[in-house]
């Protein structure tokens, strides 16, 4: 996704100092502070935008939303921080920045997890998502430190794979590949199942660890994301593995949420169904408009993945594994259950 880069003496003039008063003056609006690191042109920002607008007019303009984009206040390790310190107030943020608070974030990541985005928004807009959210409400609560509230979910693009020299049809030809991935164990052990070598690396590196060649291969991501790091011009095999969907929880502060009136509450969670409506929505439509604009290049190569069944059974030991150290088996259990539902019903 179109990411600008971080400015932290922003971040840190206005992070400076204690968290916002519980209560502002007669008369005078609550502040709150968004933030997320794509641009203004993201789905995200429109999103939050929406859930702004939402929030002013079901609160009786009680409440007004101030958004930070393009990583204004620090990355998304920082927001984890600076929600927890109730410094910020309204965050979008990936599992992997998430994961050091609480690591029951991490399932979210699990390989081969969701079979497509009718099933990740079914699962998690019903009974999954509510018990994971109760999960990670009680995860996040740390001393004397209020939980996060999960208002959403956002995200959900499938990641592919980018390399420099070739595309891959099977599970086997991936073997020993070296490419980069993101800081998470559970992502290393998934590659590694499969025969992959996983390299660490932080992304402004990777484009540079293309261009060496003999640092990495190739690097994983959704078509968004590699068109705004410009990887299919190192990397322009791009074969379709759907792997994994990039899902972001929308976390609101404990110490947010506990100093809002019961309208307030109920302005913020409506607003939160409706930003998420449209972001999800704006996010799908920008995908497509990125594999477009991939596919209208001449060096761009597309490589169909044929053996997703066969890299989402040998995964599976991960996904089982990690559930029941997570205490989310159950969880794993009906996400499988929905993968021959379709809408509610069974095939």
């Amino acid at each position: 996704m179109p990411f600008a880069p971080l400015t932290f003496l922003v971040a840190l003039i206005f992070l400076a100092g204690a968290p916002a008063p519980a209560a502002e003056p007669a008369g005078e609006p609550l502040k709150l502070k968004a933030a997320h690191i794509a641009d203004e042109s993201f789905a995200w920002h429109k999103g939050l935008e929406r859930f702004r607008d939402v929030a002013r007019a079901k609160s009786q303009n009680t409440l007004e939303v101030q958004i930070y984009p393009s990583g204004m206040l620090g990355s998304e390790r920082d927001y984890v921080q600076y929600l927890l310190q109730g410094v910020l107030d309204v965050a979008p943020v990936a599992p992997t920045a998430a994961g050091a608070l609480a690591r029951e974030v991490a399932f979210l990541e699990l390989p081969c997890l969701w079979k497509d985005q009718d099933h990740w928004q079914r699962s998690l807009d019903a009974e999954v998502g509510r018990q994971l959210a109760e999960v990670l409400e009680r995860a996040t609560t740390k001393g004397n430190n209020p939980g996060f509230r999960v208002l959403g979910y956002w995200g959900g693009s499938e990641l592919h794979l980018a390399a420099r020299s070739r595309g891959f049809q099977a599970v086997k030809e991936l073997a020993s590949i070296r490419l980069r991935v993101q800081d998470s164990a559970v992502q290393q052990e998934m590659w590694k199942v499969l025969g992959v070598e996983p390299v660490i690396l932080p992304m402004a590196s990777t484009i540079t660890a293309l261009q060496k060649g003999n640092v990495i291969e190739g690097v994983d991501g959704t078509f968004v994301s590699l068109l705004a790091m410009k990887a299919p011009d190192l990397a322009p095999h791009v074969t379709l593995t759907g792997h994994a969907a990039s899902i972001r929880p929308l976390f609101m502060s404990g110490h947010t949420w506990k100093k809002l009136s019961a309208v307030q509450q109920r302005a913020i969670l409506d607003a939160a169904r409706e930003a998420t409506v449209l972001a999800r929505s704006l996010e799908a439509q920008q995908s497509q408009e990125a594999e477009a604009q991939l596919k209208t290049r001449p060096n761009v190569q597309f490589h169909p993945f044929r053996e997703k069944p066969l890299m989402r059974e040998q995964t599976q030991g991960i996904r089982q594994r990690v559930a029941a150290e997570l205490g989310l088996a159950a969880l794993l259990d009906a996400i499988d259950v929905a993968w021959t539902e379709k809408g509610g019903k069974k095939k």
